[in-house]
């Protein structure tokens, strides 16, 4: 197998994995989204932005180090584990001090003990085998595929059971203790390591760690202060909508996007110094990631009212609004993976800390000195901004590490993209609103997708002999599609 079908297996299956390790936060919100009500999901948004403004501060991005480094060595690994555990185990202390004071200021005595439970789902994490990374630069997925397949399904039962019981927010956390623990217990049976501490490393990955640091806290600060601010300028209902369809919306960028870009971080680093082929693939992988993203953004934005009224009830539809807003986060978040993934691996960790504060400034400058009246403005206004900075910087990124005829390339490789998306959105036919929603959704979506791989296929296969990047997915597409339709068209 070629190194990029390499790589692009690899994500399908990292893919795959993630779709799984999602399903038990969908499973369990679609439970709970009809057990209670916007204002009850507010409680959960608070506990969520707490933790993860305390976790974006201990993520020194030990695992991209490794990922990124030439060659490692035990030493290297144990030096990562070592980081990654004290950091953990101070900010997990850490919690459970601030929990009754952030209990205290939010009013409501709930939170202390939630903000306890993921201070020890927290410990139990960082307990996980560091040597997993030997084989993920390997590419060799499988074996983790299979461990999150099995603690998956043992997740979600107990995510069903406990929301049928307990009819309370508690079953996420159950979920998320039943995940993290088996993962830690089995990743030792998949590849053999004792853990140690060791600082012998330090000195090389903290130069690496520390700007990493940084940018993932302000990264956080990005992505989470949106939802401070609509805490503090809107009510309950409106901060429960907009942060649980907001976490909707962003689905295919955690179990489809964000995952399958692990691959290509290793694979650009194997191929940096080969500057035809790394151009080359660089703009296969863009292509291949859109055509994911970009059906999916499509489909999010112009059926929002069936799948919120699908997925969270007839009482949700007031901001159902907000799913067809999120959903453009898909490209914008396409676009500056790529991008980051390129300065990691041929600039710095520094670099992507001057991009985030200055993207962080440019959003949250405007946001604040405009002001809007409903959160639907807000959300459009923050939206559009991160994606008007996210083409920019791909540009800049794209134009600065390969070339202008590879950006020229690249637009023309994703023209066939575009003419499916326009079919599928102008022949999907109209659906009697006297169905059930369901109904409505499916009948919406199968001939919406089915439009855009038929066209998807006819064009890669006309344009495979004047693009070396659509000949090289088409060849790839011979992997995954049906036998006989490929040899019919080469026929």
């Amino acid at each position: 197998m070629s190194n990029l079908k390499k790589v692009l297996s690899s994500s399908f299956l990292i893919s795959g994995e993630a779709v799984l390790r999602k399903l038990v936060g969908i499973v369990s919100t679609m439970i709970l989204a009809r057990l209670l009500v916007p204002e009850d999901f507010g409680l959960i948004a608070i506990a969520i932005v707490v933790m993860s403004f305390i976790d974006a501060m201990k993520q020194f991005g030990g695992a991209k180090y490794l990922l990124k480094s030439e060659t490692i060595n035990l030493d290297m690994i144990n030096t990562s584990w070592t980081i990654n555990f004290s950091s953990n185990l101070c900010m997990a202390l850490l919690l459970v001090i601030a929990a009754p004071f952030i209990a205290d200021f939010y009013t409501d005595d709930r939170l202390i003990e939630i903000l306890w439970a993921f201070a020890g789902i927290w410990v139990i994490r960082s307990l996980g085998n560091p040597a997993l990374v030997m084989l993920r630069r390997d590419q060799n997925y499988l074996p983790i595929v299979k461990l999150s397949i099995i603690t998956k399904i043992i997740a979600i039962i107990v995510v069903i059971i406990s929301s049928v019981t307990f009819k309370s927010y508690w079953a996420l956390v159950l979920g998320q203790l039943t995940t993290y623990s088996l993962n830690t217990i089995g990743g030792y049976f998949l590849y053999h390591h004792r853990l140690s501490f060791c600082l012998k490393n330090v000195k090389e990955q903290w130069n690496f760690s520390g700007w990493w640091m940084l940018q993932s806290f302000v990264g956080f600060l990005k992505a989470q202060l949106d939802t401070l601010l609509v805490s503090s300028m809107f009510d309950k209902s409106a901060l429960g909508s907009y942060h649980t369809i907001k976490y909707y919306a962003s689905m295919p960028i955690s179990f489809l996007l964000e995952p399958a870009s692990e691959p290509l971080l290793v694979e650009l680093r194997k191929i940096k110094d080969n500057k035809h082929y790394f151009n080359q693939q660089y703009n296969v992988s863009f292509i291949f990631s859109f055509v994911i993203a970009a059906p999916i953004t499509l489909f999010l934005m112009q059926e929002h009212y069936l799948i919120v009224a699908t997925l969270l009830g007839d009482n949700w539809l007031e901001y159902s609004e907000l799913m067809a807003i999120f959903c453009l986060s898909i490209i914008a978040f396409n676009l500056q993976r790529q991008a980051l993934d390129v300065i990691v691996i041929l600039g710095s960790a520094k670099s992507v800390f001057y991009f985030q504060t200055f993207s962080f400034v440019m959003i949250y400058g405007i946001l604040i000195y405009t002001g809007v009246n409903t959160v639907i403005e807000f959300a459009e206004m923050k939206v559009g901004l991160e994606l008007a900075i996210a083409i920019v910087f791909f540009i800049f990124i794209t134009l600065k590490y390969t070339s202008f005829s590879t950006l020229v390339k690249l637009i023309i490789g994703l023209s066939p993209i575009v003419l499916s998306l326009l079919l599928s959105y102008y022949l999907t036919p109209e659906i009697n609103t006297n169905y059930p929603v369901i109904v409505q959704l499916l009948s919406k979506a199968i001939p919406f997708f089915t439009i855009y791989l038929i066209t998807m296929v006819v064009m890669g296969y006309i344009l495979k002999s004047y693009s070396k990047e659509w000949q090289y997915l088409w060849n790839l597409s011979e992997r995954f599609l049906p036998a006989r339709l490929t040899n019919n068209k080469q026929g």
